[in-house]
């Protein structure tokens, strides 16, 4: 893993737009040229799996990461991308909520600087935030829930990075002395009953109306195995943790350092704010949010130059 980008830049050099293989302790990589990607992402899934690959590389058969089924894919796609405009005051509601909790004050009580640690503060927002849209009123906020969603995608990828320096064979038969897995594992179960029985709870009082992403899961839930609480408990936690928290703590966290390296950009963005969020960011809306050219430029770039992963788009023959 440590020469992975040396070992990626040499394999462009050497078969420049041909396709190559990365020999890993896994699984091997063929790499495609770029040139090939918008034809790639037009074949179907039924030939081009994304799943398996997801699963496969990040050692399903250990994480338990679930396969088999894109009703998360569904949820975003009917009900959450419809529904951003009224899903953003939400959101902010519940950051502005979450800044209190999170940000200590001052020793003697006032707004003076205290020292932080960026990516921390930043994980902590963003599970808070996002909590409320996934899991609704009842459980965003329960300290426990918080605690095991954002330390769940860490045990989690801790598990993956020893997959890929060990092997899958190595991982899924000593899986039970790795220590990461172990946690990962029992943060799953209590997420499975504390989730669970939330579905079950609101299946007894159908009366009750809930818009968030447990819920829509359990209404466009189509096979029996997609409706199982327990399923639906599991795909909650892996889409909150692993797609949501973890890469927009990253994603912000880059985009904070970025910023703070370079005064004039800074000043830039401080300004750009000062015109467009005349009453504060709790106003924002979705057409403020396209206004701020300037961070929406920042945002694009810094993400470019500071991807998730090297290699996103993943598929299996």
């Amino acid at each position: 893993n440590d020469h992975a980008a040396r070992l990626v830049k040499h394999g462009y050099e050497k078969h420049k737009n041909q396709p190559f293989r990365l020999l890993k302790m896994d699984m091997d990589l063929i790499v495609i040229p770029l040139q090939y990607a918008l034809e790639l992402r037009a074949v179907t899934s039924d030939k081009l799996d994304p799943l398996t690959a997801s699963f496969d590389d990040n050692a399903g058969k250990v994480t338990r990461i679930l396969l088999g089924s894109e009703l998360h894919t569904r949820a975003i796609q009917q009900r959450l991308t419809p529904k951003l405009p009224q899903t953003l005051p939400v959101l902010l509601d519940e950051l502005n909520h979450a800044f209190g909790q999170v940000l200590p004050a001052g020793n003697d009580g006032s707004n003076a600087w205290i020292s932080v640690n960026p990516y921390e503060l930043v994980l902590n927002l963003a599970t808070r935030a996002t909590a409320r849209l996934f899991v609704g009123d009842l459980i965003c906020r329960n300290e426990i829930f918080l605690e095991t969603t954002a330390s769940f995608s860490r045990n989690t990828f801790d598990t993956i990075s020893t997959s890929r320096s060990f092997g899958n064979l190595f991982t899924h038969y000593f899986a039970r002395w790795i220590s990461t897995a172990k946690k990962a594992h029992g943060q799953l179960q209590y997420i499975q009953n504390l989730l669970g029985s939330e579905v079950q709870r609101r299946k007894l009082n159908s009366e009750e109306k809930h818009d968030d992403f447990l819920q829509w899961c359990t209404e466009l839930a189509v096979t029996e195995d997609e409706a199982r609480p327990e399923a639906l408990a599991h795909r909650t936690l892996g889409i909150l943790s692993m797609a949501v928290i973890h890469t927009t703590a990253m994603a912000l966290t880059h985009i904070l350092f970025d910023m703070i390296s370079d005064d004039s950009l800074k000043e830039s963005l401080r300004r750009e704010q000062q015109n467009v969020l005349k009453h504060g960011w709790t106003e924002i809306t979705q057409q403020t949010m396209l206004d701020m050219k300037q961070l929406d430029s920042l945002m694009r770039e810094s993400q470019r130059i500071n991807p998730v992963g090297e290699f996103t788009f993943r598929r299996i023959v």
